[in-house]
Order: structure tokens, then C-alpha cells, then sequence
């Protein structure tokens, strides 16, 4: 997926995946999939992709939402590994 949003250019083929999180146990129909991202200029985002359910439910099967650093942290914090985490950002501090 390749658009702007306020300026910015998010492409799903280029930029860095972080982390990446799916339930395939839901099944092709409601497949959800969603992805940190970091595009070439440094800016984080979140890349959902969902199955043919959303689609019936005129809901996008993909979109691109804008976050900021403290937004990427607090989804990662939940989504990734504690050792990938600190590679990313270093040990938070307390």
C-alpha cells in the first residue's frame, strides 16, 4: 500500500517492519493482521490489513495509521518482544 497523509509518504513495500502481529486462527474470512512500521524519513505507523469480512462490512482491507513516537512505543510494548523492543529504543526508564 503507497499514500500521503498530511505530506507524508507511507509505502508498505519500502519501509522497515518493526513488528508484525496476526490471528490466522480467525480464518481467511476475518483474517486481521497489523504491522509497525517505519518509513525512510523516520516516521512510525501501524498498517492493518484484514480479510473479505471487512470488505462485506464496507470497511477498508487495509490502512495506514499515523503514529507518533510515543503512540509506536505503547503498541510495541504490548506487541513485541522485550529484546526487540530495547534494540529499537533502548531500556525505557522507569
Amino acid at each position: 500500500m503507497k499514500t500521503l497523509i498530511n505530506g507524508k509518504l507511507y509505502y508498505t513495500d519500502t519501509d522497515v517492519v518493526l513488528c508484525k502481529r496476526s490471528d490466522p486462527s480467525l480464518g481467511w474470512m476475518s483474517y486481521a493482521s497489523e504491522a509497525l512500521c517505519r518509513n525512510r524519513t523516520g516516521d512510525y505507523y501501524l498498517y492493518a490489513s484484514g480479510g473479505a469480512i471487512y470488505s462485506l462490512r464496507n470497511m477498508p482491507r487495509e490502512i495506514i495509521i499515523p503514529l507518533d513516537i510515543d503512540g509506536a512505543k505503547k503498541w510495541a510494548a504490548t506487541n513485541m518482544t522485550t529484546n526487540d523492543y530495547i534494540a529499537i529504543w533502548g531500556m525505557p526508564t522507569e
